[in-house]
This record gives C-alpha cells, sequence and structure tokens, in this order.
C-alpha cells in the first residue's frame, strides 16, 4: 500500500487494520518501520512488556529514553543451572545451593543498577521468575516452567485438552499420567529459597511501582529477600507474592514470623494493593509423608501465627485492595480485626475460610457468615467483601444472603478451578497463574 492510498483511508478501517497488524506478534517490529503513523501505534505494543534472560540485560541499557519510557510489564526469567537424572531425586549439594545464590544474587544486582537510570513513569510492573530447565524433565513434567510456561492466549478448550502423553517411567509417568509421586528430596530441591540475602549495595529503583512473584517461581523467594527487594523499591505501589507454604514445622514458623516483620517494617506506606497467595500442595505434602525421613516434620496446617495474622490486619487499615488466599484463615483475620480499632481505606476485602467446606456442620457455617457480615459496617469505604473456598453447596439456606455461583455444573477439583467458576476478581491471584494452576491440575495422577 502506497502512503498516499493509506493516508486516502477513513480513520476507522486504518485502525481496523492497525488492529490486525498489532496481533502478528513476529512482525510487529517490521511493521512499526511502515510509517511514523504505524509506528506511533505500534511501538508502544512492541515496548509493553520485555520477557528478558539474564544475557539480555547486556542490551536493556542501550535502550532509547523515548523507548525506555513506553515499558510498562518486565519479567526477568533467572535460569539456573541444569541437573541430571544422577541427583534429581537427592538432596541438593551445598555447592550447587551457593551457585543458584550466586546467579540470583548477580542478575538482581545487575537488573535493578540498569533500572536505578530509569525515569519515573505512571505504572512499571517487575516480575520476577527463577527455574532450572531441567525442573520438568524428570519428576515434574507437568509444571509450568520457564519463559514457554506463559499462556496467556490459550482459549479454555485449550486448556482442557488432553496433555502431552509423557511417557518417563523411571519418573513416575507412564502414557501421560504421572503413577508414582517424586521422591521427597526431589520436591525439596524444586521449593528450595533461592538465596538467603543480597547485598545491600543494590540500588534503588524509583521507576518500578509494581512487584510481582508468581507461584511459578517455586524456588522460594523468602521474606528476608523481599524485606531487601523492597526496600529498594521505594515508590512501590502493588504488591502480588504467591509464595509457597513450607512443608516443614519449624522452617513455616520461622518464615511466618520474618515475614510479619516485612510486611510491618519494609512494605512502603504508599503500597495500595496486596495480593497474597500461599499455595499450598496437599499432593506434595502427602507424597512427602510418606518418607520416613519426613514424616515427623512435615504438616498442612493453614493456621497461621498470631504475629503474621496481627500484622496483616494492621497493615490492612492503609490499603484498597487486599486478598489473602491460604496464608491466614478468614476466622483468624476477622477476629483480630475485630480487636484493632483504626480508619479504614479498605474497598475490597479477599479472604479464604477453611470453614466453608462440605464437612463442615450447617451451624458453623451460619455462625461464621453471620459473624462475618457485622463488621463490615464499621469500614465505611468497604464496597465487597469476598469469602470463599472451594465448596459454597452447605451455606445456611436460612440466611438472607446474595451467593453467587452456588450451583455450578463444572467439577471443582482445585484451586485452580474453584478461581475461575467462581469468577473471582484478578486480585486474589494472577491470571496466568489460574491458567498454570487449571493447566497443571489436568493431568491426572494415580499415586
Amino acid at each position: 500500500m502506497s502512503g498516499s492510498s493509506w493516508a486516502l483511508l477513513p480513520l476507522e478501517i486504518k485502525l481496523q487494520i492497525l488492529e490486525v497488524v498489532s496481533r502478528q506478534r513476529g512482525y510487529r517490529g517490521s511493521f512499526a518501520a511502515v510509517c511514523s503513523e504505524w509506528k506511533t501505534f505500534i511501538e508502544p505494543q512492541n515496548f509493553y512488556r520485555l520477557e528478558l534472560q539474564v544475557p539480555c540485560l547486556e542490551q536493556l541499557p542501550h535502550m532509547t529514553a523515548r523507548t525506555a519510557g513506553l515499558v510498562r510489564q518486565i519479567r526477568l526469567n533467572i535460569e539456573l543451572p541444569r541437573y541430571s537424572c544422577r541427583s534429581c531425586q537427592w538432596p541438593e549439594s551445598e555447592s550447587r545451593k551457593s551457585q543458584h545464590s550466586a546467579v540470583f544474587r548477580a542478575s538482581i544486582l545487575k537488573l535493578f543498577t540498569i533500572l536505578s537510570a530509569w525515569k519515573t513513569t505512571d505504572r512499571l510492573v517487575l516480575e520476577l521468575n527463577t527455574f532450572s530447565p531441567s525442573d520438568s524433565e524428570h519428576w515434574f513434567k507437568n509444571y509450568c516452567v520457564g519463559p514457554d510456561a506463559q499462556t496467556d492466549g490459550e482459549s479454555e478448550q485449550q486448556q482442557q485438552e488432553a496433555p502431552t502423553r509423557w511417557h518417563d517411567p523411571k519418573h513416575g509417568w507412564v502414557d501421560g499420567r504421572q503413577i508414582e509421586s517424586p521422591p521427597a528430596h526431589a520436591i525439596s530441591r524444586l521449593f528450595a529459597p533461592i538465596c538467603l540475602s543480597l547485598p545491600k549495595s543494590i540500588l534503588e529503583v524509583h521507576a518500578v511501582t509494581g512487584l510481582v512473584i508468581r507461584r511459578e517461581c517455586r524456588r522460594q523467594v523468602i521474606p528476608p529477600v523481599l524485606r531487601l527487594l523492597l526496600q529498594k523499591l521505594p515508590r512501590l505501589q502493588t504488591m502480588v507474592y504467591e509464595s509457597w507454604r513450607f512443608c516443614r514445622r519449624g522452617m513455616k514458623i520461622a518464615c511466618d514470623r520474618e515475614f510479619a516483620s516485612v510486611i510491618q517494617d519494609a512494605l512502603p506506606s504508599h503500597v495500595e494493593m496486596l495480593s497474597i497467595f500461599e499455595s499450598p500442595n496437599s499432593e506434595l505434602v502427602s507424597a512427602m509423608h510418606r518418607d520416613p525421613l519426613f514424616a515427623q516434620v512435615i504438616h498442612d496446617n493453614m493456621a497461621a501465627g498470631a504475629e503474621l495474622v496481627r500484622a496483616l490486619v494492621l497493615r490492612s487499615c492503609d490499603l484498597k485492595h487486599l486478598s489473602i488466599s491460604f496464608m491466614v484463615d478468614a476466622r483468624q483475620f476477622l477476629d483480630s480485626l475485630q480487636s484493632t480499632h483504626c480508619c479504614h481505606k479498605l474497598r475490597l476485602l479477599t479472604l479464604t475460610a477453611s470453614i466453608l467446606k462440605r464437612e463442615s456442620p450447617r451451624n458453623r457455617i451460619a455462625s461464621f457468615i453471620s459473624g462475618a457480615s457485622s463488621f463490615p459496617q464499621e469500614m465505611k469505604q468497604l464496597e465487597r467483601l469476598i469469602l470463599w473456598n472451594k465448596s459454597w453447596k452447605k451455606v445456611a439456606p436460612d440466611l438472607y444472603l446474595r451467593i453467587e455461583n452456588e450451583q455450578l455444573q463444572a467439577v471443582i477439583k482445585q484451586h485452580g478451578d474453584a478461581i475461575y467458576h467462581l469468577r473471582l476478581p484478578g486480585g486474589v491471584i494472577d491470571p496466568i497463574s489460574v491458567r498454570q494452576l487449571r493447566r497443571e491440575a489436568s493431568v491426572e495422577e494415580e499415586f
């Protein structure tokens, strides 16, 4: 199409053409060079989200001020070294742990050094992810791992299709089904802390306004590391933290205590939205319980320490949106909230309630909901209180409540299905994480 013929087209036709062109991801860079009008429309989409590997950081400083100002999301995938079958079911060596820590520390130091020079914008979200390509090559074949795990464009039909027919009996997979649980040491390897501390010399980054650590990052970004990250992001306004629950009793207690301190002391005061999703994995916990070396130290208790509950309740006074899934039970949070006297700004509060399950007596459910319905009157700005879990059918019928999605035709097997079919708001968990949850759970397990 010549420049003169393009200029003659009506505006609505131009927009339709540009919309089609902008969806051709592999060619958008060349399309932006067609003319200044195409460049103005397409270039912001080209730079809106940067999906980076650690080697890409070498080129990041060369972005011009103009193109850097177009970036709204940065996801850094920190790739760890591969490991072999000889080590996939054994404890990770100290040298390997040290190597992983060094890779993570160096990557964070380099990224923050680069971003410290960026000018502030209205919004820039930083997502951190760590993985080893070997994670999905041995016992955890159905897990979403690395940059290829993104499921943004998948349709509902694609998510429900039969999984790949993995056949690897050595790692418990036969004809696409997992018939043997992963060894306890393999689980510990995958969910181990990625790093115990970061250097305090990391530079402050004022451009970043949002931090995301999704459940796909299975190697734990533990509270001491999270503390320093938050301290180096002084303009933070939103945080999504989808941690994995520590299965070892001692580590869980210590982690809860340290996270309480992070919430109280390190989370910037102007953060308005906080979303916490602590992924429990009952299948993996059961697998570790069967190992005599781990059986006495493993638990899957939903209750959090009083110190953590209190810290989250006090911090909620300054937030507009707060979602806490599984880390703290709704009853714990609401009981503590009733004894807290502060001027709440909360507009949306979402909590998981363990009592909302099929086994709970109706009178206990009724009593809980009745009590929960009374306290929002003291929170003048609260618009929505969401209490959810996997089962809703035994909510007492004599209460005057509007219960959405009570009758579901679909089968609710796991948290991803519950979040999807209950149409919970996006702040409960990252939308990509929901799709990954459902895709991973679609593989039938027989152990």
